[in-house]
């Protein structure tokens, strides 16, 4: 509720938008959104894709692999992954936990048995990029922000994909504004 819009991490980024039959929303901000009707509700989606460099690639596959259906009929990371891809969300993306975050980061960390030490840290962004980094260096992951990281990934390539495939399907507009918008968010 107090984020608006749906993750979706997905192994096939140009099916995924037909899948959805999604449509463009601007926001307030006058950033373009993808968005899908449910029961005459606009609900907005962020759309992550294997090496789309959010997350690691290797990790991103093992969240798809490692996957489990919910209680509520759709498939969403195990523990472990949504407990250390929102926290890697939180220092990377965000640049901060907030306290909503704090909240399920504690109940998550609880459910995958981290010590209570370990969630206290959660407080102290530096102790909480330790925790990160631990689990980054042990399941071999890497950060996606490094140099060597998008050289070694293709980052330009997949760039240019997204800018040429958003060009055919929505013109040059919204690629100019798509840019702008990206721009002002760094």
């Amino acid at each position: 509720e107090k984020h608006q819009d749906i993750d979706l991490l997905t192994d096939d980024k140009w099916q995924i938008n037909y899948l959805l039959n999604q449509k463009i929303l601007k926001n307030s901000n006058g950033v373009l959104r993808p968005y899908v009707m449910i029961n005459d509700n606009k609900i907005s989606f962020d759309l992550r894709y294997v090496g789309d460099t959010y997350y690691d690639e290797k990790w991103s596959k093992h969240m798809l692999n490692r996957k489990i259906l919910s209680e509520n009929g759709f498939y969403r990371p195990n523990d472990e992954d949504y407990f250390y891809s929102l926290l890697y969300h939180c220092l990377i993306h965000k640049l901060k936990i907030s306290s909503d975050y704090k909240i399920k980061l504690i109940t998550l960390g609880k459910k995958i048995r981290l010590k209570n030490k370990l969630l206290e840290s959660l407080n102290d962004s530096n102790n909480a990029k330790k925790i990160l980094e631990v689990y980054l260096k042990k399941k071999k992951y890497r950060y996606t922000s490094s140099l060597f990281y998008k050289f070694s990934h293709n980052e330009l390539t997949r760039i240019t994909d997204v800018a040429i495939y958003t060009l055919k399907k929505e013109g040059i507009k919204y690629l100019l504004r798509a840019i702008k918008a990206k721009m002002e968010n760094k």
